[in-house]
């Protein structure tokens, strides 16, 4: 599950303004569960992964080094891309992106905590929206946005055999867009839009399955 904040506007065509947070769609809240996961990790170093949500779906690619529990410092370098096409609304499936990043989970505590450091690049097509009281959205100001983010992320990991459990705060800052594309309100075809950061509160469970036949490499 996940909670977005961020300040954004958007003055329409007819010179009306609207603002606040626009990092979601219709609520600020996110429908529980707010993605499915799935990921495969053929050899300790590597882990390829797909998601796919109520809004979007993603690819991903991990090479790094495992965190086994005598390792005081894991890490990865992590790409992936993400679509709106899999959604299941038609006003969010024109996003398109890709990212990139390195993350880093130093040890603290215990051998099965670490903390989540990570800074990375994310550029494309956003979907934001603002105003509105309509269901899903139907009379607020819905934008698409070409952007350029850098994104950070600050947290808190923990895996057992069976789980793992990540809770972290993940801001962004906006520092290249292009033009906004507005839909949702009549003459709105565009719209002057304004939003310089975001922040995204995230948690995350997962449930893990080991082979019979594979092996531990741990040294």
């Amino acid at each position: 599950m996940s909670l977005a904040l961020n300040s954004a506007q958007a003055v329409r065509e007819d010179g009306t303004t609207v603002s606040g947070s626009s990092d979601h769609y219709s609520s600020d809240f996110a429908v529980v569960p707010r993605r499915l996961e799935l990921r495969l990790s053929p050899i300790d170093w590597m882990d390829i992964g797909g998601d796919i949500g109520w809004l979007d779906g993603g690819l991903d690619f991990r090479l790094g080094v495992p965190d086994y529990p005598s390792r005081v410092f894991a890490g990865n370098v992590a790409i992936g891309i993400r679509s709106g096409q899999p959604g299941f609304f038609r006003d969010t499936q024109p996003a398109r992106s890709t990212w990139a990043r390195l993350e880093a989970y130093p040890l603290v505590g215990a051998p099965d905590q670490r903390l989540l450091l990570s800074i990375g690049a994310h550029t494309g097509t956003f979907y934001h929206e603002l105003g509105g009281a309509g269901v899903f959205g139907d009379w607020a100001t819905q934008v698409m946005r070409r952007e350029v983010r850098i994104e950070g992320g600050f947290g808190f990991f923990t895996a057992r055999y069976a789980g793992s459990l990540l809770l972290a705060l993940e801001p962004y800052v906006v520092v290249d867009s292009g033009a906004a594309l507005a839909s949702g309100c009549p003459g709105c075809d565009t719209v002057r839009y304004h939003q310089d950061w975001g922040c995204v509160l995230v948690l995350r469970l997962a449930l893990a399955w080991r082979a019979p036949w594979a092996k531990s490499k741990q040294p």
